[in-house]
Parts: structure tokens; sequence; C-alpha cells
């Protein structure tokens, strides 16, 4: 008998604070990706998530409480209300087990990592939304550092860590975390990232592939993709990775 397999995507969209879109524009923009779990970063606090998912099908949220550099009031709707650059998971399945740690290291602060578990084809899932900073200035110290001593606390099945983390992936902060058993799905894929961004400095230079779809445990990375975006207004390209 063929064992039954599905593939579990995800989706991590650094959205610099809805400053180029709506949770609307956003559906519309995902919608066709057919996602299981979005981990947005830099997203506004409130029911900006939550509305999203109402469009698309995902019932499930989970909205961290720490803004990224203590960045609380960096968009305005149109009702004047402001909002913050905050981390989120969206999720078709139910979400348990939700929380937030906050990192430490070099860099702007506050910093954190949202958590969520949920159970996708008869699997437990535990996964991790963030946005840190750099940590090429002083590795050993960084919040990626940080962020593998306290993955060393988990002992999941299936872990996956993504988001905004401001570093390349063959970097010296993220090879700590392979150093703690995390692969990336760039690398076990060989995704040519040759030329490719995450993020466009609006310069000559881009700034590079710095989202990462890091994962533990048993899973295998089968597709991988960067998602760019056609709003001229939009600095940053979401990432996905398919899992079996």
């Amino acid at each position: 008998m063929r064992e039954y397999t599905k593939k579990i995507k995800i989706i991590a969209y650094n959205i610099e604070f809805a400053k180029a879109t709506t949770p609307h524009e956003m559906a519309l923009c995902l919608k066709s990706q057919n996602s299981d779990v979005i981990c947005f970063s830099e997203v506004p606090s409130g029911d900006w998530t939550a509305l999203v998912g109402k469009e698309l099908g995902m019932d499930y949220c989970h909205v961290g409480k720490i803004a990224s550099a203590n960045h609380e009031e960096d968009y305005r709707d149109q009702t004047g209300k402001f909002y913050g650059k905050y981390k989120s998971i969206l999720s078709k399945t139910p979400l348990f087990g939700t929380d937030e740690k906050e990192l430490n290291g070099t860099g702007w602060s506050p910093v954190s990592v949202v958590f969520a578990r949920t159970n996708i084809n008869g699997n437990d899932f535990l996964i991790g939304s963030l946005h840190i900073p750099s940590g090429l200035k002083d590795p050993a110290n960084s919040c990626a550092a940080n962020l593998a001593e306290l993955m060393d606390s988990y002992n999941d099945d299936r872990i996956v860590i993504t988001g905004d983390y401001n570093d390349l992936y063959d970097s010296e902060p993220i090879k700590i975390l392979y150093d703690h058993g995390f692969s990336n799905a760039w690398q076990t894929l060989d995704y040519d990232l040759l030329n490719q961004k995450t993020f466009d400095a609006k310069s000559d230079e881009s700034e590079g592939v710095i989202d990462q779809m890091l994962y533990r445990g048993v899973l295998n990375p089968v597709e991988a993709e960067i998602i760019k975006s056609d709003n001229p207004q939009s600095d940053h390209y979401a990432i996905s990775a398919s899992f079996l």
C-alpha cells in the first residue's frame, strides 16, 4: 500500500508595517499560493492578520505583543489609528501553545520570535516567526546565537523558524543555528541565490536574500521560492517552502 503524503507549505513575509498594502490587497497577493501557514513580520497589531486570514480561509492567528525596536507607531490607517512592527502566525489549522520569546543580542532591540504549534495532516509542527537584526558585527553575541541557545530547549519533532534574519544564509550568525541542528531550505534544495534578493535597498547594491526558512527534525523540503512583489512601494519579497 502506498503511503499517503501531503506537502505542507509555509510562507514568510516582512510587510514593513503594511505601508504599501491593505489586508484585502495582501490576501489577493497570497491567495494563489494556497499556503498552510503564513508568518508575517513587521506586521500591524490588532486584527490586521485576522482580516487577511478571513479572505484566505485561514481562521487561526497569533499576534505577538513585542514591537521590533519599539516601533509601535509606524503605520496610520484612514481613521488615524497607529499600528506597529509585530510578528504573527496565520494558519488554516488550529494553533495551540502560542508564545513569544524575547531575544538578546547586538543591534536594535527589543527583538522577539513568536511561536505556535499546529497539527497538519496528523503531524505536529512548532512554527516560529521572527524579525531580528544583523549579527555580523558580533556573531557570538547576536540574536541568532541567542535563538540557537533558546531552541536547544525545544525537542519538537518538526520545527520551522522563518522570517527576516537580516543576514545571508552563509553568514556567521546563521551558521551558529546550523551548528545547533538547523538546516536551511535554500541550501538543502540547492536554490540558486545568485543575483537574488528578498530586500531591495533601492540602490545599486541589493541587500540580497536576508529571509530564511530554517528547519529541524523530521522534515524534508521539496520546494522553495522567492515571491516577488508587483507593488513598487514594497521593498521586501516573500519566501515560501514546502515540506514533506
